[in-house]
């Protein structure tokens, strides 16, 4: 973490202009990699209570690498969670699981002041009583804008030529 943050420094002080953008790995995907992932999967299943902990215990550790991100000067807090799509987990499980512990992770980044991507390929269902099927994008919660609400800044390359970043708010 320390040479992340370090770089992250490094970039925003290099280039005030443009946005810099640091990557997580998030919460379900992360703590998938602390325990053997199967024994993980499991535990979600047969063992709920001791699997929230450790997600919540995950959720705190990615939110102070994040604030830290931020104070060192990121712009933007992506996370990447590819063990946590709606074929790996099912939709219960995608419901319990993936989408509540990235929207607390996003809500914990909003509080930093500063835009979150989320990216989960697959598919990202939540079913409802009713048999309704819905599409959630998993992480932005009240703060989705939609794509009218991406900013393009443009800031020059080493060539000289414009080069563009984009961050969602």
């Amino acid at each position: 973490m320390p040479y992340v943050v370090e770089a992250t420094r490094l970039a925003a002080a290099a280039h005030p202009d443009v946005p810099v953008i640091v990557s997580l790995t998030g919460p379900v995907s992360t703590a998938a990699s602390i325990v053997d992932p199967i024994t993980f999967y499991k535990e979600l299943r047969k063992n709920s209570a001791q699997a929230e902990k450790g997600l919540d215990y995950v959720v705190e550790l990615l939110a102070a690498y994040a604030e830290r991100a931020v104070q060192a000067g990121a712009s933007v807090i992506a996370i990447g969670d590819p063990s946590a799509t709606g074929e790996i987990l099912g939709p219960k499980m995608f419901e319990a699981y993936a989408l509540k512990y990235n929207n607390k992770f996003a809500e914990r980044v909003h509080q930093l002041g500063v835009p979150f991507i989320l990216h989960i390929c697959g598919d990202m269902p939540v079913h409802h009583d009713d048999g309704q099927r819905q599409y959630v994008r998993a992480g932005v919660g009240r703060r989705r804008e939609g794509l009218s609400s991406i900013r393009r800044r443009s800031a020059p390359g080493r060539d000289g030529q414009a080069r563009y970043a984009f961050g969602c708010v």
